[in-house]
Order: structure tokens, then sequence, then C-alpha cells
């Protein structure tokens, strides 16, 4: 969840830049930026795996002890 949070607040962000023009004027702040996006991307991904690994654990049958 947090990932998809922080994925849309980085299109948001990029959206309302472009639309503006306003950017920011120190170039670490774009990088920071850019890097918290990607970040998102990230969680996502190791959610969808996180998922897909547990949905395919609880589809295994079990066994009785």
């Amino acid at each position: 969840m947090a990932g998809i949070v922080d994925v849309v607040a980085f299109y948001v962000y990029l959206y309302w830049a472009n639309a503006t023009g306003i950017y920011p004027l120190w170039a670490g702040i774009g990088v920071t930026i850019y890097a918290v996006g990607g970040a998102g991307f990230v969680l996502i991904l190791v959610g969808a795996i996180f998922a897909g690994a547990n949905w395919s654990l609880l589809r295994k049958p079990r066994r009785n002890a």
C-alpha cells in the first residue's frame, strides 16, 4: 500500500511541476524526488512477490501431522 501511495504522490508532483513550471531549485531535491518515486516502484514489486508467494503457499494442500 505504501508503494502505491508513494508512486501516486510522485506522479501528482510531476503533473503539478509540469503544469505550473515550478521545479526544484536545487538538483539534490530533484534527485531525491525521483529516488522516492523509484522506491515506490520497488515497494510495489516486493509486495507483489510477497503476495504471490503467500498465495502459492496457501493453495498447497495441508498435511496432517
